[in-house]
């Protein structure tokens, strides 16, 4: 049996970048292949974490390069560009080392001058127009844009040098734009790493141009918890928000791991109650979907048997404890929990509530029926520093209401067994309760 084969059939770890794999999206898709057309406008792509924004991203990239596989299977072939429509692409992922805007406009100068031999044109000696030969390449891993041709530069390296850096980026975006006759399209991931970002919203608006278009993503409830100055860029900024996705879109993930493992040779199917339970149990959430299915698909052909059955969704639940691509979320939830039963049953029913604003006046109740003296002050240590702040008051709703930071580790605290003892039950039964009483 091909294990590499098997063990990439879900992928937790790492974006989709093939089109046969990425589920979904169609509106999302849509709506970005159209704002690419638009002049000076700034695509920006956010959600909650483990919605899938980096894959979205990844496929525009392979839209704006010409690559008409995903537009094809998504009945949006119109939305093709055409060759001479198509962009050159450069993609940068922040980290956290980059700090502020200077930090991130280092970061794309050197992944335009480190594409190809761009770079050889800003590095004509002085006062000389030279003919030059250059052969550039734009490539995001399978699909890659390719062009060669000559080009005259006037540039020389003293005035490069002296530029400052949103200038260097600009020029270097016109130089690769004007010698391929082709728009340049940088694409910004994980914008929210970014420390401090004062200016780069200014810095877009400026920059903007037929020839030269930014795309941003990165984890936000809302485009505006962004960019620090995002008033500045209001009829610019074309956001995209990605939103949990439907139980046939999750359940299409499944389908096309059985496809790759098919065509492979690896005859394991899932039923038909472990798919509806598989995508129930997500919550809308497509990693959920890869980390479970994952987990399910090696224990059941470890085991020897060729299908994924609902109880192997339970044993994959389990295993959420002990996985390495869920280790942050292991480690979030035992700096919550720590030594206290009564404060994993607070964290525990807050969890169930589905709504994204947790009404304190009913889990309150709730929470003391199960044995927890004071919910408000285990409440108060769930927003605090100390206990890794899972919990949050928003400054716009009133004093009753709390949210949690990431909605996805809301879903992995209802998803994963509890540290103490039929907590998790517990909690379940409650919650339950409510419901069977509204």
């Amino acid at each position: 049996m091909n294990r590499t084969a098997l063990l990439n059939a879900f992928l937790p770890a790492t974006e989709i970048d093939e089109p046969a794999r990425f589920s979904g999206r169609r509106a999302e898709v849509q709506e970005l292949a159209d704002t690419l057309r638009v002049d000076g406008s700034v695509p920006l792509i956010y959600g909650h974490r483990g919605l899938g924004k980096s894959s979205l991203a990844r496929q525009m990239i392979r839209i704006a390069q010409g690559d008409t596989e995903l537009l094809d299977h998504l009945a949006l072939s119109k939305l093709a560009f055409a060759d001479d429509e198509r962009w050159i692409v450069f993609l940068v992922r922040c980290t956290s080392t980059t700090a502020s805007l200077s930090d991130l406009l280092q970061l794309i100068i050197n992944a335009v001058e480190g594409a190809g031999d761009v770079e050889d044109a800003t590095r004509a000696t002085e006062s000389v127009h030279g003919e030059r030969t250059t052969r550039f390449k734009a490539s995001i891993k399978l699909f890659e844009f390719e062009n060669s041709q000559d080009y005259r530069t006037v540039v020389t390296r003293e005035s490069y040098e002296d530029l400052n850096l949103e200038e260097k980026l600009v020029r270097l975006a016109d130089l690769v734009s004007t010698t391929y006759q082709h728009p340049v399209l940088l694409v910004i991931d994980e914008v929210d790493r970014i420390a401090n970002t004062t200016g780069l919203a200014s810095f877009l608006k400026a920059s903007s141009s037929p020839t030269l278009k930014f795309m941003l993503v990165g984890i936000a409830g809302s485009h505006s918890e962004l960019l620090a100055d995002h008033e500045s860029l209001s009829r610019q900024l074309a956001p995209v928000a990605v939103q949990q996705m439907s139980p046939v879109e999750l359940v299409t993930i499944i389908d096309q791991a059985q496809t790759f493992l098919r065509h492979t040779d690896i005859a394991v199917t899932f039923s038909p109650r472990s798919r509806t339970r598989l995508a129930r149990l997500s919550a809308g959430f497509p990693w959920f979907i890869h980390v479970l299915g994952q987990s399910a698909l090696v224990s059941v052909v470890d085991e020897g048997r060729d299908e994924v059955l609902s109880a192997d969704i339970s044993g994959a639940l389990q295993s959420l404890i002990e996985t390495k691509f869920a280790q942050k979320y292991a480690d979030q939830y035992q700096s919550a929990v720590r030594d206290s039963p009564q404060r994993e049953m607070t964290l525990r029913i807050m969890a169930l509530w589905d709504a994204t604003d947790i009404p304190t006046a009913v889990i309150y109740p709730m929470a003391r029926r199960q044995g927890v003296g004071n919910p408000s002050m285990h409440k108060g240590q769930l927003c605090s520093l100390i206990y890794g702040a899972p919990l949050y008051q928003p400054v716009f709703q009133s004093r009753g209401m709390v949210r949690f930071r990431d909605e996805m580790f809301k879903v992995y605290v209802r998803l994963r067994p509890s540290n103490y003892l039929d907590v998790d039950l517990h909690a379940q039964e409650e919650y339950e309760a409510l419901l069977k009483s509204t």
